[in-house]
């Protein structure tokens, strides 16, 4: 095993609350998305604090990375009456899925804290990597990315 020091690190932290309303459509966040160049690897930790104004829109989120990148992500999250829905693959809670699931968060009138996990390499094109985020059912009930919400990216190669 070879051992050795991440080639940079990134930390971002939305400094206001993120609100969107009748919209299933995804949409980039304002403040979590960073550069990365071709051919480099990344690991990238989210830690999302969500509030839904009812059980009904949820939280619908996905990953952005340049053409050609590929990675995984796996998530952990929820607390009372909110949880993590099964992902569009239709793979349980907590498994590995590809770059390009989207995943979703139960809101039900309470914040909750989900923390996501994603691996990207990118590939002949530089870009740059973004949250990616929506209702999941459009509803009048507003959905919140609350400030804190933050990432933490290292280069490791």
């Amino acid at each position: 095993m070879t051992a050795s020091a991440a080639l940079s690190e990134i930390r971002l932290t939305k400094a206001a609350d993120e609100t969107v309303t009748s919209s299933d459509t995804l949409q980039d966040d304002d403040d979590l998305a960073f550069d990365v160049g071709a051919d480099q690897l990344w690991l990238v930790e989210f830690f999302l604090l969500v509030f839904g104004a009812s059980a009904t829109p949820d939280l619908k989120f996905t990953i952005q990375a340049p053409a050609g990148a590929t990675g995984h992500k796996g998530n952990t999250g929820g607390g009372t009456n909110v949880g993590l829905v099964a992902p569009s693959s239709g793979n349980t809670v907590g498994g590995i899925e590809t770059l390009t699931t989207n995943l979703t968060a139960g809101t039900n009138n309470v914040d909750a804290a989900v923390h996501q996990w994603v691996s990207i390499a990118t590939a002949a094109l530089a870009g740059r990597v973004k949250l990616r985020w929506s209702q999941n059912t459009s509803s009048s009930d507003v959905v919140t990315l609350r400030a804190g919400s933050s990432l933490i990216a290292w280069r490791l190669a």
